[in-house]
């Protein structure tokens, strides 16, 4: 039972140092257990931390908003992007669409945050003009992301009525991606 214990309390530090340190095998490295009293020790972190990332609250708890603080090193578009997508899962389509707007004026270049954007575009705030604009720029910057093609294509066919053009995208994406059986539908 003391083992079954100490395994469970050594792989919770595990799962609670990997954000810190960045990797599973540095996490174990950091983790001592003493040999005399089976006791886990303090972690010893050997790897200094390429980024530290940490969620604060951000305005006020009552509407549970946050922003990324990354100590030394400034947030990617990825960073934000996977930050909107979270929101997104949360329903807070709000807070991603702002996430997804800071990944882009990261980068504009940035063909995923458009993609994202105007997914909550079309999908949540019914902004389907503006969701078709972000479609078409993420296109534009990267042609080859199959699953762009078909939610353009979804919503050509669905809010637009533009069933010759929803056609084309989804043959596109079963173009890009043969296998993508949902564009066959």
């Amino acid at each position: 039972m003391l083992n079954q214990t100490l395994l469970w309390v050594k792989l919770a530090i595990i799962m609670l140092t990997i954000p810190i340190v960045g990797t599973i095998a540095a996490a174990k490295n950091s983790i001592e257990i003493s040999k005399t009293t089976g006791s886990i020790a303090r972690p010893k972190f050997t790897h200094r931390p390429t980024k530290i990332v940490q969620l604060v609250d951000a305005v006020s708890p009552a509407n549970h908003r946050q922003i990324w603080q990354v100590a030394g090193n400034p947030l990617t578009p990825e960073d934000y992007y996977r930050s909107a997508e979270r929101k997104y899962g949360k329903k807070d389509y709000q807070g991603a669409l702002a996430d997804f707007d800071r990944s882009i004026s990261i980068d504009p270049n940035f063909a995923q945050g458009y993609a994202g954007r105007g997914n909550v575009k079309h999908t949540q705030l019914q902004d389907y003009r503006g969701a078709l604009a972000d479609y078409n720029q993420s296109i534009q910057l990267k042609p080859d992301i199959a699953t762009v093609w078909y939610f353009r294509g979804v919503l050509k066919a669905e809010r637009l009525q533009d069933y010759r053009g929803a056609l084309a995208d989804y043959n596109q994406a079963i173009q890009l991606r043969p296998d993508f059986a949902v564009a066959y539908h």
